[in-house]
């Protein structure tokens, strides 16, 4: 397997274990009451495709997508949406493979480094509805 190939199976194995642990790793500590929707923005123009983890302070992460407006929605688990409420590290993320097909491409990231660590952006949630924006900047 040449260094190209084994870069990607790398990266697809290492995203696989983030999201395992997002929804498998920790415990539930009530139900996913608050339902959280938003735009995520890059220097003001809506983000397409980044990946969105909101980690409480005890319990299951919640978990979602944008699309191509940079709207996104939280996922508790796979067929439940919502996140629990409480206060959230939030992790914001576009590196990813452009498909779980072998020789895939690695997409490249366009998130700074700050939006990809846990305690640069945080999140109350509260239960019922909540909006949600985040609006990054480079």
């Amino acid at each position: 397997m040449n260094h190209f190939m084994s870069r990607i199976s790398r990266s697809g194995i290492l995203f696989s274990l983030f999201v395992s642990l997002t929804f498998v790793g920790c415990s539930e500590t009530g139900p996913a009451s608050g339902f959280v929707q938003g735009v995520v923005t890059l220097d003001g123009a809506p983000l397409p495709n980044a990946e969105l983890a909101f980690y409480p302070e005890q319990g299951r992460a919640s978990q979602g997508v944008t699309d191509e407006s940079g709207h996104y929605s939280l996922m508790f688990t796979y067929d439940t949406p919502g996140c629990l409420p409480g206060n959230h590290e939030v992790m914001i993320t576009t590196r990813r493979l452009e498909s779980e097909e072998q020789g895939a491409m690695l997409l490249p990231e366009r998130v700074p480094r700050k939006y990809r660590k846990r305690g640069e952006l945080t999140a109350a949630v509260e239960p019922g509805e909540n909006e949600i924006n985040f609006d990054l900047s480079k």
